[in-house]
């Protein structure tokens, strides 16, 4: 099987600031269009093909509740 390495790709985020890498997203249109959602046998075979491991990141749980007042107040995570 061919390993298809990411490489390094422009940041241009949307309108709710999230961004995808435009490989990945090819991936899915290829492999999985019109797919609502994927398994997880599915989600594993998308990793190797891309030779990358992921990670859960809950940014709530990550951060004070202070802070995580003022950036739902203010709709910037970046403070």
């Amino acid at each position: 099987m061919e390993i298809n390495q990411l490489k390094p790709a422009e940041i241009v985020r949307d309108e709710i600031g999230a961004w995808s890498h435009p490989a990945y997203i090819a991936y899915l249109d290829t492999h999985h269009a019109n797919e609502e959602s994927i398994s997880k046998e599915a989600w594993n075979a998308m990793l190797t093909h891309f030779n990358v491991e992921t990670v859960i990141f809950f940014l709530e749980s990550s951060v004070s509740s202070d802070d995580w007042e003022i950036m739902m107040d203010s709709r910037d995570i970046t403070k």
